[in-house]
C-alpha cells in the first residue's frame, strides 16, 4: 500500500482583524464602524465548532448580518471610487 503524504494545512479562515490591519498598513483608511467587524471572527469558530459556545441569539444574528452588510457596502464604495 502506497504511503500517503500529509498535506500542509491551509489557512481556511481569514482572520478579519489581520485583514483590516493589512488594509491600513497599505494606506487605506478604514472607518471605525468597519473595524467593529472583528467581532464576526468569533462566529467563524462557533460555526466551525458548534456546541463550544452559547447559541447565538436572534438579536446577535441580526446585528452580525447588519454589520456584514455595512462592510460589504463600504467595500463596494471603495471599489467604485478606485481606492485600493
Amino acid at each position: 500500500m502506497p504511503s500517503r503524504r500529509r498535506r500542509k494545512p491551509s489557512k481556511r479562515c481569514i482572520f478579519i482583524e489581520e485583514f483590516i490591519t493589512g488594509l491600513q498598513q497599505n494606506g487605506l483608511r478604514v472607518p471605525d464602524a468597519v473595524e467593529d467587524v472583528v467581532v464576526l471572527t468569533s462566529y467563524v469558530f462557533e460555526a466551525r465548532y458548534p456546541g463550544l459556545a452559547e447559541p447565538v441569539s436572534e438579536e446577535e444574528y441580526r446585528q452580525a448580518i447588519e454589520l456584514a452588510q455595512m462592510v460589504v457596502r463600504w467595500a463596494e464604495e471603495m471599489i467604485e471610487r478606485g481606492n485600493t
